[in-house]
């Protein structure tokens, strides 16, 4: 891969495109999660229906100008050659001054890409540019490229809008079929975009180019350039395996250090293919990974942001130590964000704060209409999940429970808390086992339902609560000294949230007793005194005699029966009469 910085293309012009100044201000996105039935055949690789997909692309691109976003992107092989046409023909639709336009588009044979730079370059002040030979290259028949659209001051002062055409090198490998293999022409040039040498640097790496992908590549001879740099890396993708350990390892490397964010945007998995109506079965997770220490998820500010974001469509995981991770839903296309550019130390602490982006608006495209309609939110499939799975707990249906608090009962109830230390606030998202996301990029969380890799284990700890409630609660000989007194006085886990009790309890009966309780399902004894320890940690070590805590566990797979360890009956010396039912005395 050829390396080339724009300024050495365009010698003598000046760039200033928003989304790279260095600066902390946020900067704006519109991204097209397209949603389409891919098609691929000898000499072409995009929309089954071009035409139709035409007056989609038109409509979101108009939005995105419209709405004054900084940068714009779209997937590979996603937008019609006529939509580019349209832009360049009408220089009314093209992207404004300092605004960035990325454009995965169909593939195209040399013929043609040679014909549009005859066209256009020139036409309107518009300058098509590309480094790479395509007549005659090597290789197969098709191209697959991204076009980077924005405007730029000639040396003479005269703005020209320059449509920059990157090809894609490496063909990938894991569609089931060698047709990519057979047709793609490699690309040789790799385009990083600045507005000087002390700018963000943005460079778009074309799905299966992130196999080759390494960022100290660009600095032979000088690899530590690459780890102080600040990048936003665009990976657009028509991918129905983003997860595969290429792509993983692609990400992973690029987050090992600091001012460094990765874009991922794919098609959508609710898309299809021409050929194979089983292509996209995988979640597409699109989403945007940064790597910061500032985002400690303790604040009501940055919940809401993850509970607001969340009924939008975008669900935050974290890949420990800092690696942070917001996943598109792949029920909505259009997205437009803000978000903070990865750039450390210019500014006071408080102004360096990152929490990852902040989700606008959400648009779902009305066929009808042939419009883009905004939506005020999203489903996360939950709902439709514990229904699938029949989960009859009101608890885990409740609708005044937000996200958040549903992922923290869920976690308390089945004793999957992550990190649990004496006075801590187990309770903070970064502590969750659920939001914890291993290399492998598995979705976890009980509330994002799309990651089928991580379906196994949210059933596992929603049955844990449905045994709970269904099975042990209502059966009073199972209740343990401890909780005597809450005999037909509750039913199901609840939290009680008030008066500086945080999320201990979650345990609650009519007359207003509380207690902290958990099923593990089957395990030992040893697992179960292990996770009543780890429980009483969550309480001061001074209140632990008044604390009810109790673990029920199921000694066999085979019987249906149910043991438990508890904490202790306190026991009083002094002859005061004391109400047990009380924490208050």
């Amino acid at each position: 891969m050829i390396y080339n910085y724009i300024d050495e293309i365009l010698q003598g012009y000046t760039i200033n495109l928003d989304v790279l100044r260095r600066d902390t201000n946020l900067y704006s996105i519109s991204m097209l999660q397209h949603t389409g039935s891919f098609h691929s055949s000898e000499f072409f690789f995009g929309n089954e229906n071009s035409e139709l997909e035409s007056v989609k692309f038109n409509d979101f691109l108009f939005k995105a100008k419209e709405n004054n976003s900084s940068l714009v992107i779209t997937p590979e092989y996603s937008c019609p050659w006529s939509t580019v046409r349209n832009l360049v023909d009408n220089i009314e639709n093209l992207p404004s001054q300092n605004k960035l336009w990325v454009l995965g588009c169909e593939s195209i044979i040399p013929t043609n890409v040679l014909e549009f730079r005859d066209a256009y370059n020139g036409l309107n002040n518009v300058e098509v540019v590309f480094n790479d030979i395509v007549d005659n290259a090597p290789g197969g028949v098709l191209l697959n490229p991204c076009l980077y659209i924005f405007k730029a001051n000639d040396p003479n002062g005269i703005e020209k809008t320059i449509v920059l055409i990157q090809f894609k090198r490496q063909h990938m490998g894991a569609w089931g079929n060698p047709l990519e293999q057979q047709k793609l022409i490699p690309g040789q040039h790799s385009y990083i975009l600045r507005n000087s040498p002390d700018s963000i640097n943005l460079v778009t790496v074309i799905c299966s180019d992130a196999m080759l992908f390494d960022g100290r590549h660009i600095y032979p001879g000088a690899e530590g350039q690459w780890d102080i740099q600040p990048y936003i890396i665009l990976s657009i993708q028509m991918n129905p395996q983003p997860a595969h350990i290429e792509f993983r390892d692609f990400r992973r490397n690029i987050l090992k250090v600091a001012n460094k964010d990765v874009i991922s945007l794919n098609w959508s998995s609710e898309g299809r293919s021409s050929g194979n109506p089983n292509f996209f079965g995988e979640y597409c997770k699109s989403n945007i990974s940064l790597i910061t220490e500032h985002i400690s998820n303790t604040s009501s500010i940055e919940e809401k942001l993850i509970d607001d974001n969340h009924k939008k469509g975008v669900y935050y995981t974290l890949i420990k130590p800092n690696r942070h991770c917001f996943y598109l839903t792949p029920k909505i296309e259009f997205f437009y964000l803000r978000m903070r550019k990865p750039i450390l130390g210019l500014a006071p602490g408080p102004a360096n704060r990152r929490r990852g982006p902040e989700i606008k608006t959400i648009y779902e495209y009305d066929t009808v209409l042939e419009t883009f309609i905004e939506v005020e939110d999203t489903s996360d499939g939950y709902v439709d999940f514990t229904e699938d799975i029949q989960i009859q707990s009101e608890s885990l249906q409740d609708g005044a429970l937000n996200i958040l608090d549903r992922e923290r009962l869920i976690a308390l109830t089945s004793g999957e808390l992550s990190k649990v230390k004496s006075g801590s606030n187990w309770y903070a998202v970064n502590t969750l086992k659920s939001f914890i996301s291993e290399d492998t990029e598995t979705i976890n969380r009980f509330t994002v339902t799309f990651d089928t890799n991580g379906k196994e284990y949210r059933i596992s700890q929603f049955g844990k609560i449905e045994a709970l409630n269904v099975n042990i609660l209502s059966d009073t000989n199972l209740y343990p000294d401890i909780i005597a007194s809450f005999k037909d006085k509750c039913n199901e886990v609840m939290f009680l949230n008030r008066n500086g009790t945080k999320y201990n309890y979650n345990l609650v009966s009519n007359d207003d007793q509380i207690a902290t309780v958990a099923f593990l399902g089957h395990t030992s004894k040893a697992d179960a005194k292990a996770m009543l320890n780890q429980l009483t940690k969550l309480f001061p070590e001074e209140d632990l005699g008044n604390k009810r805590i109790v673990v029920w566990y199921k000694p066999s797979i085979a019987a249906d029966s149910y043991d438990y360890e508890a904490t202790d009956v306190p026991k009083f010396t002094s002859t005061e009469q004391t109400n047990l039912t009380s924490i208050t005395k």
